[in-house]
């Protein structure tokens, strides 16, 4: 395998050659140039086709009523009227407090004095309306030992 010089000084070797005709940026560049256009494209139907939800939701929803938008606090000048958020400052007297109430429901006593109703424990209530008879008054259906409906 001999070198042999080229014209300007090169060594060449005699097995290898390449057809310089071959090697051409110009299907990269266009390749690229066809890519970066069809993004271009695919982001403006996509901004035309966004654009156009907003403008028919836009027709649909008629927004806030102009009491609404007058007393709706404007941000940073309305800070003041939004309420801040209600923490639980303490577990243990909320959860007293709730245990409270629920034993309540286990008493009786009245629910409106006016209208004359009452509530009662959920286990006397159930009992009340074991007794068929109580039930019947009622309006609830009773079964008869026998499986028939009354």
């Amino acid at each position: 395998m001999s070198e042999q010089p080229s014209v300007n000084h090169e060594p060449v070797h005699v097995d290898v050659s390449y057809d310089k005709s071959e090697t051409s940026l110009k299907p990269a560049v266009v390749g690229g140039i066809v890519v970066i256009a069809l993004c271009l494209l695919a982001s403006g139907i996509a901004w035309l086709t966004l654009d156009g939800f907003e403008a028919g939701a836009a027709r649909r929803d008629s927004g806030l009523s102009q009491l609404a938008r007058q007393e709706r606090p404007q941000l940073p000048r309305g800070i003041d009227q939004i309420p801040s958020p209600r923490l639980e400052v303490n577990e243990t007297l909320t959860l007293k407090a709730q245990r409270d109430s629920e034993d309540r429901l286990k008493e009786y006593g009245w629910n409106d004095a006016k209208k004359g109703t009452v509530y009662i424990p959920i286990a006397e209530a159930m009992r009340l309306l074991a007794d068929p008879e109580t039930a019947k008054a009622k309006g609830i259906r009773v079964e008869t030992p026998k499986g028939g409906a009354k």
